[in-house]
């Protein structure tokens, strides 16, 4: 009798420390997280910039507009007119520099384009789908599941439409915009930078000299993305800030 009691009181203290530790090991770890774990801010000199990035961010201010009149970019909120000014000449983007196949540009009295969009302007350019996918979701960082809407966009206000694999845009060149772009400050955190920078319009006299007066202000969001082992700058958000400057 005795040796059974105390087979069942070892088993039920085996049970209740089994428990315990179980207990424990689900249990969360409430604790706050450090400030030492959030990525500092590092304020960049912008002297030791690469010109890739002025680059990249003259030619996309230059060439792309906001569907809410003026200018502005937020890849989750204001992003639908950005594939028409991917997909125009100048585009707002480099094209060259991106391992993808290159657009076409297309005399319309040589060869029509599938819906004939072109016949008033006379000049179509051709983009291959995928590529644009490319660039919409590397650089732009849009997701591919909103590149149906832009299109709809597109065909519905006759910018572009999508043919057998293929984007169609009827139009002509568009001219110089004659701007310049300095960086003002470059701030790092993490993998992201943040970027003030300004632009200004600029005139040339008959001596072929030039003047450049203010024309504006801009932050950018942006991170310098290693694709298939090269670095390309990637945008997630243009404001402009020249209310906010004083001139």
């Amino acid at each position: 009798m005795k040796k059974t009691l105390s087979r069942t009181v070892a088993l039920f203290t085996a049970l209740v420390i089994f428990f315990s530790t179980a207990a424990c090991s689900d249990k969360k770890d409430n604790s706050p997280v450090s400030k030492s774990d959030k990525p500092a801010i590092v304020e960049m000199n912008i002297e030791e910039m690469p010109e890739s990035l002025i680059d990249f961010l003259s030619r996309f201010t230059d060439w792309c507009y906001s569907e809410k009149g003026g200018f502005s970019f937020d890849c989750e909120n204001d992003y639908s007119c950005l594939m028409q000014c991917v997909m125009q000449e100048p585009s707002c983007v480099g094209w060259m520099n991106y391992p993808v196949k290159q657009p076409e540009g297309v005399d319309y009295n040589k060869k029509h384009d599938p819906k004939k969009w072109a016949k008033l302007f006379g000049y179509y350019l051709v983009y291959d789908q995928e590529s644009v996918k490319w660039i919409i979701t590397n650089i732009f960082n849009i997701s591919e599941e909103k590149i149906p809407e832009m299109v709809k966009r597109g065909e519905k206000e006759k910018i572009f439409y999508a043919s057998k694999g293929k984007y169609y845009r009827p139009m002509g060149g568009l001219g110089d915009p004659f701007t310049q772009y300095g960086l003002v400050s470059v701030k790092r955190e993490g993998k992201r930078y943040y970027v003030d920078y300004d632009v200004y319009s600029v005139d040339y006299e008959m001596d072929m000299s030039e003047s450049k007066k203010y024309s504006g202000s801009f932050t950018a969001e942006l991170e310098l993305k290693n694709i298939d082992g090269k670095d390309y700058w990637s945008l997630y958000k243009v404001t402009e800030t020249t209310k906010n400057k004083e001139e």
